[in-house]
Order: structure tokens, then sequence, then C-alpha cells
């Protein structure tokens, strides 16, 4: 599926991420508790990719706790979308951690994973060990 010049261990991950959407038809991609510009955006971004790769997938942007977007970002494309995770009543077919690799930062959302069928992780941050899926933390 992905390769290109990327490590094969890693276009590997990408790839299991990929199939897990594939089979998704609901999912949720959600940063950690008060986020940061790289924390919306990159979940933002992702949720759009999904949309256009993967049409007919029902995908919610989640805020993890009981906030608003700060408004410094609310410039952002879709920001105006998200949804608090203590209002998100569904069991998504895949959960997606963007900006965290541990569901401690994840506040109201983390009763959200628990009750997804699978998880995908998306970080940039060392974690422990591995809690989900499918993943890249690098």
């Amino acid at each position: 599926m992905l390769g290109g010049s990327m490590p094969a261990e890693q276009a590997a991950q990408f790839d299991a991420i990929a199939r897990l959407i594939e089979g998704a038809r609901t999912v949720v991609v959600c940063a950690h508790t008060s986020p940061d510009g790289d924390a919306l955006g990159s979940g933002l971004a992702l949720a759009e990719i999904i949309e256009r790769t993967w049409p007919g997938r029902e995908v919610t942007s989640l805020l993890a706790d009981d906030d608003v977007v700060p408004r410094t970002y609310e410039f952002l494309p879709g920001a105006d979308g998200f949804v608090r995770a203590c209002a998100y009543e569904g069991s998504p077919d895949l959960f997606v951690c963007v900006d965290l690799s541990q569901p401690g930062r994840l506040a109201d959302a983390r009763a959200v994973l628990e009750r997804s069928a699978h998880v995908a992780v998306l970080d940039h941050h060392p974690g422990g060990e591995p809690s989900w899926d499918a993943g890249v933390v690098r």
C-alpha cells in the first residue's frame, strides 16, 4: 500500500492503520486534553484525509475534554465541527489517537476509546508499552 522512501517497518505500521480504516464504518479522531496547535491541526487533517480517501466513513473529530477550541486555533478548517467527548455516545469501529500514545491524556475521551472496537495511534512522543491495534510513534 504505502512505501516510497520510508523504512519497511514504518510502511508496515502505516499499512496496518490503513487496513483498520478500511474495515471501519465509524471513525473517531482525538488528540490529548488541553490540545495545542499540533494536536488540533493533525487531528483535523487526519479526519479530512480519511473522509477524502475512504468515502462513506462517518468521521468524528473529538475534543478530549469539555472545553472549547482555543481561540488561537479557531481559524483551522473544521475547527467548528469538533464534538466534545462527553457528548459523544457512539461506540466507534475505530478510535485514532493523534499526538498522544497513552490513554491517560484522553480525559473524557478515554471512555469512548474503551468502547471502541479498535484503536490506532499516530504520535511523535515516546511512550510506554503499546496499547493499540496499530500505530506509528516516531
